[in-house]
């Protein structure tokens, strides 16, 4: 068992290792990407709706959620977006080292300071805690959604536990627009994963049926507002299915990973060999931490990767994968 004053020592040595790095190897790393978040985040707070630089009815950001964040922060303190933008960028990051603490506890790692710290290295991680996009933040949502789904598996009784897990199916949807297709995936990994004759079926239905009804409502307001189901960046840059997107994928994963991350999702391969022995994972913390990141990794292979460097695609799956 760890203690509080044992848990709040990795936490702060994390945080700090992780500023020093980003600080005086990095500093700020957004493009051009956060300026049209921007744009909204002054629409929305302006003017109470969302809308483009020119004040046309089209959401140019990735991220709902995102912008609503930087909507009320500009509105309340006045600081500038662009300021608000790196600093939400690098709270996000430090926010995720206590859920961290806790999953590793969750999945039987009793050296907590170990996958913070490999955290706090992360090249990828710490180079976009400074980016100014929604990176940062939709890692913290997953973390927090992968608690709330390992606390219904245990718990599946529990009202504050169903409310919880609602709660961080709603953020990331908000966060992400491809978040809807990695959960359907997620669920049907989790299924294959589990130990044979064990997968918690109404649990998963419970996690597709909240997934489904968040997804249909966002998508309804988006339509209300915008005319189209998705944010205007999946027309523009995802477009359909190609089977060379695969191939761009992978490569972007060689290229863009980094050799850590190749080697954590090497880890992957530990459920997925005892799934083709028929044995399944007995771990269920485990089992969904590796389903998740499986699920998130494929998205990324299916987009065909990202034009930005630093392995930006990956920061949301690095607190799981390390």
């Amino acid at each position: 068992m760890v203690s509080i004053n044992e848990r709040t020592s990795h936490v702060v040595f994390s945080s700090l290792l992780l500023l020093l790095i980003a600080f005086f190897a990095f500093g700020s790393s957004g493009q051009d990407d956060p300026y049209i978040t921007f744009a909204a985040a002054q629409q929305l707070a302006d003017h109470g709706h969302i809308a483009n630089i020119n004040g046309e009815a089209v959401e140019q950001g990735s991220s709902v959620l995102h912008v609503a964040i930087l909507a009320v922060l500009y509105k309340l303190t006045g600081i500038s977006l662009g300021q608000l933008g790196v600093f939400t960028s690098l709270f996000f990051a430090l926010a995720c080292f206590p859920p961290l603490h806790r999953l590793a506890l969750q999945t039987g790692i009793t050296r907590t300071a170990f996958p913070m710290a490999l955290l706090a290295l992360s090249t990828a991680f710490v180079y976009w805690s400074m980016g100014a996009l929604e990176s940062t933040l939709t890692a913290f949502t997953v973390l927090h959604l992968v608690q709330a789904i390992i606390a219904s598996l245990h718990n599946p009784q529990g009202k504050g536990g169903r409310i919880y897990l609602f709660v961080a199916i709603c953020a990331f949807l908000l966060t992400r627009p491809e978040a809807f297709f990695v959960l359907l995936l997620f669920t049907a990994l989790l299924a294959l994963l589990f130990r044979p004759g064990l997968p918690p079926y109404r649990q998963l239905a419970t996690i597709i049926v909240m997934a489904m009804a968040a997804f249909a409502l966002l998508a309804l307001w988006r339509w209300h507002n915008f005319g189209q189901a998705f944010p205007q960046p999946v027309y523009a840059k995802a477009g359909g299915f190609e089977a060379k997107k695969l191939f761009y994928g992978l490569a972007y994963f060689v290229v863009s990973a980094q050799a850590s991350i190749i080697l954590y999702s090497l880890n992957l391969l530990r459920p997925v060999y005892g799934w083709l022995r028929g044995r399944g994972e007995s771990n269920q913390a485990f089992v969904v931490v590796a389903a998740f990141s499986m699920a998130y990794l494929a998205f990324v292979l299916a987009s065909g990767g990202d034009w930005m460097g630093g392995g930006r695609f990956f920061v949301p799956v690095m607190p799981l994968l390390v």
